[in-house]
């Protein structure tokens, strides 16, 4: 389920490269902008990472003016998120479940 991000940075980050290019940076399909009745549609725009976290070089800061975040169609984020987890071992996935408080 995505975030609330209107009024947060990310929310003007998405409103911002909307009015600039309004389509998915990887499948380059129209975008829906994010309201409430759009939330679970396929395209709509969601901010995406070029750089998967677990990347070490994201963690270098580089002052220079190449993207950090597009936008890109829930589809295509979730599906790129998919591939992301795949690639983890037990052991990280462990790790990362460790982070989230527990429900009961």
């Amino acid at each position: 389920m995505p975030r609330k991000l209107k009024g947060t940075r990310l929310g003007r980050r998405r409103d911002r490269l909307f009015k600039i290019h309004p389509y998915c940076y990887w499948c380059g399909c129209k975008l829906l902008k994010c309201c409430k009745q759009n939330r679970k549609k396929p395209d709509m725009a969601t901010i995406d990472h070029l750089r998967s976290k677990l990347d070490p070089s994201r963690q270098i800061i580089d002052n220079s003016q190449n993207p950090r975040t597009v936008l890109s169609c829930n589809k295509c984020n979730q599906e790129r998120a998919k591939k992301e987890v795949s690639k983890l071992t037990k052991k990280d996935l462990w790790e990362r479940a460790k982070r989230y408080p527990k429900t009961t």
